[in-house]
């Protein structure tokens, strides 16, 4: 640390530069210390080939993991170009990779590097869902499968439109806002753990692709990253689109279980219901939260399907939430009373003789507003033209006398009558709070309980997708070219990985020691206003730890020394509960980073500190 001193007064007397100055850390030797436990460095050595000779000086990994910091500290705006500024004015980047240079972040450089990605991405995703299994323990007996889209806005006329859809990235949508051809839609299919809601799998597919489509292939991915024997006996749900026939059947042929939502839209499916209820209601258990609000009943009834002339066995569990019913008959009531509304209001234009020109105008009108409030099946309703009489006028010309003869002023109005269909409404509150789960699962094995349990854990995968959205947000991307816009997809679901296995480490440090019904301490100073939280994000402690800082200091003897700020008790805490090393955040620590860097690079090291320092 002295030397390191020394070597400051030095060098801030060389440049002629205020002797007083700071540089912020932040969580970045956090996200810095996972990133390199998740290995992502030795993944990009092993699957992507070292960069061409125009472009060496840094390998791809390296430059990875700076750009992935770059996106995590510049979340509201990660544009490419940007970069190159941002690590100019960040030292603690150089504690990390001594060798590193401004100039290796040009936009040129960052776009082959994600191009490099971009083309190794599948074998890079399945080479870090191997080692991310091994490393941190995850259980993947029970996993659950989803896909998401993502709108890119911008002009993309000049891409040409690949041939082969299955392997285009960018597909020509319409938005549904503006309907025009400059919003481009991609789909991203995913998999992920109930252990933590670890994101294990991801890629991006055209935007015209069928979600129904996507199930077998996934699970087919699952096998050939981790094999056949952990795809014996594994456990895969998803929602009402992995429902199909061929889905459920392919999952039973692989010797795997599954849970997915019936697909309760059509006819036969409410029917098929309605029949369940008459005759296995009484049979209903609890399943869950008998002393909350929403409560959890049901029960299992035996079923079967057929597949290419093939009968397969399931079950169905019929569940009802109480909290479920009441946003069903609520939003009931809403539609009802907003088609209401806006029937009335066609029918005051009709009754006015203008705005419609004929009955199928109105018909159309009429037909729009039941379809948009998904009120078809609940209103009757008829359009009848009528020539009613407005006033009279005289035939004659002059004074008008008794005798004066006058004939009628008519025009044509449209007549909407229109009525609540009672007994379709009774019917659909019946089956109000209800929904139906299909698994292959065995009675012996899974309880109903079990099932349900399992299947509520859906919100692991939607809070991977909700991070990629909106707390790591991958749009607007500031990129034009597809396999780009690939590459930096990849290393965003890289960071989602790194936010739930924080999220996960987290939560094991809290529990440590504990028994499965034991509550953990809260943990004080993430929630504003003082509040305590038992289940801290990683959202949340990166907030709270952004501002820590190093502060290069003159001492009273005309020395320099390091210091750090906003390191209180609480920050330390905070990050021993990420599992990192709190010791990497110690001024000797700093300090002993900053001579390695000095000796190494000390060109580097003089602009960069008189930078800071100014």
């Amino acid at each position: 640390m002295e030397k390191a001193v020394s070597e400051f007064k030095r060098i801030v007397k060389r440049t002629k530069a205020t002797r007083i100055g700071s540089f912020t850390i932040g969580f970045l030797l956090i996200a810095a210390y996972y990133l390199r436990r998740m290995r992502l460095l030795d993944s990009i050595r092993d699957c992507v080939p070292s960069p061409p000779k125009q472009y060496r000086g840094m390998e791809y990994g390296k430059m990875a993991v700076v750009y992935a910091l770059y996106i995590l500290a510049n979340y509201q705006g990660h544009t490419v170009y940007g970069c190159e500024e941002w690590v100019a004015k960040q030292p603690v980047l150089r504690l990390l990779f001594p060798d590193l240079k401004t100039e290796y972040f040009s936009e040129d450089r960052i776009g082959h590097m994600l191009e490099a990605i971009s083309r190794a991405a599948d074998n890079l995703t399945m080479t870090m869902a191997r080692r991310l299994v091994e490393i941190f323990d995850i259980d993947v007996s029970s996993i659950f499968l989803d896909l998401t889209n993502y709108t890119f806005f911008g002009d993309y006329s000049d891409i040409p439109i690949m041939q082969d859809m299955t392997e285009q990235l960018l597909d020509y949508a319409n938005s549904p806002k503006s309907h025009d051809r400059k919003h481009k839609a991609v789909v991203q299919e995913a998999f992920c753990s109930t252990d933590g809601g670890i994101m294990l799998w991801n890629k991006l597919l055209s935007g015209s692709t069928s979600d129904v489509s996507r199930y077998v292939p996934m699970v087919k991915r699952f096998r050939q990253i981790f094999g056949q024997d952990k795809l014996n006996d594994t456990l895969f749900a998803g929602d009402s689109k992995m429902a199909s026939a061929e889905n459920r059947a392919f999952i039973q042929n692989c010797g795997s279980y599954y849970i997915c939502m019936e697909y309760s839209t059509n006819d036969s499916t409410k029917e098929r219901l309605r029949k369940d209820l008459r005759d296995r209601k009484e049979e209903m258990e609890i399943l869950r939260n008998e002393e909350q609000e929403d409560q959890y009943k049901g029960f299992r009834a035996e079923s079967d399907f057929a597949w290419q002339e093939n009968m397969y066995k399931e079950d169905r569990i019929v569940i009802h939430s109480s909290q479920y019913e009441k946003t069903q008959l609520n939003s009931l009531q809403a539609r009802m009373d907003k088609c209401a509304e806006r029937l009335e209001q066609i029918k005051r234009i009709g009754l006015q003789g203008h705005g419609y020109k004929n009955e199928d105008a109105i018909r159309k009108q009429v037909d729009k507003a039941l379809a948009s409030n998904h009120c078809k099946e609940f209103i009757f309703y008829q359009v009848c033209k009528e020539t009613v009489v407005v006033g009279r006028k005289a035939i004659t010309r002059g004074r008008h006398t008794s005798d004066t003869q006058y004939r009628d002023i008519t025009k044509t109005v449209f007549l909407l009558k229109y009525s609540r269909d009672e007994p379709e409404i009774d019917k659909a509150k019946e089956l109000a709070g209800y929904f139906v789960l299909l698994s292959n699962c065995p009675a012996d094995r899974f309880s109903c309980k079990e099932i349900l349990a399992a299947y509520k854990n859906a919100y692991k995968i939607e809070f991977n997708f909700k991070l990629q959205k909106s707390i790591i947000p991958a749009v607007p991307a500031h990129i034009k070219s597809p396999s780009r816009i690939r590459g930096l997809m990849f290393l965003i679901a890289v960071l989602a990985q790194l936010y739930t296995l924080c999220d996960r480490e987290m939560l094991a440090q809290m529990r440590k020691g504990l028994k499965a019904d034991e509550v953990p301490v809260p943990i004080k100073g993430i929630l504003p206003q003082g509040h305590k939280s038992f289940r801290p994000q990683t959202e949340s402690v990166f907030h709270r730890l952004k501002d820590i800082s190093c502060s290069v200091e003159e001492t009273d003897d005309a020395t320099l020394a390091l210091k750090m700020n906003y390191l209180d008790d609480n920050a330390s805490n905070l990050i021993e509960l990420t599992s990192a090393d709190l010791s990497q955040y110690d001024e000797d620590s700093i300090g002993s980073l900053l001579e390695i860097w000095m000796r190494e690079n000390p060109a580097d090291f003089t602009s960069v500190i008189s930078i800071v320092l100014s």
